[in-house]
């Protein structure tokens, strides 16, 4: 992590009590629950932006009903949105690094861990991500 973003980032786990880890963040809830958030860092039309995701579970472990009704409740999320990343199930978002203030990095960091600890719940019954 770089900069400005990175001292966020200590900000926000600081505030949340999460922990900080070189290629992510690792949200606990408080039933035992854990959700490991990873970011990337890229660049778009030479603006800098970071890509959160978050796993829920192997693809190859869902049907093509399950997977298309997963991928139809993208509709409804407040964060982000289901994508497949490699062979996993991932809930996915992205911010411009430039506009990303603490409020924004702790909402979708929140989201997406609470979003997709659920999912990987309902649907596969672990806490393995």
């Amino acid at each position: 992590m770089q900069g400005r973003f990175a001292e966020k980032c200590r900000e926000v786990c600081e505030r949340h009590d999460w922990e900080l880890l070189p290629t992510g963040v690792l949200v606990r809830f408080g039933d035992g629950r854990r959700q490991l958030v990873s970011l990337e860092f890229f660049e778009y039309e030479q603006e800098e932006l970071v890509r959160f995701s978050s796993t829920i579970g192997p693809v190859e472990e869902l049907s093509r009903e399950r997977l298309l009704t997963v991928l139809r409740s993208n509709c409804e999320l407040a964060h982000g949105g289901l994508a497949i990343q490699d062979e996993d199930l991932c809930l996915v978002d992205t911010l411009l690094i430039e506009d990303a203030d603490v409020h924004a990095v702790a909402a979708s960091i929140e989201y997406l861990a609470r979003s997709a600890d659920e999912y990987e719940r309902v649907i596969y019954g672990t806490d393995d991500h």
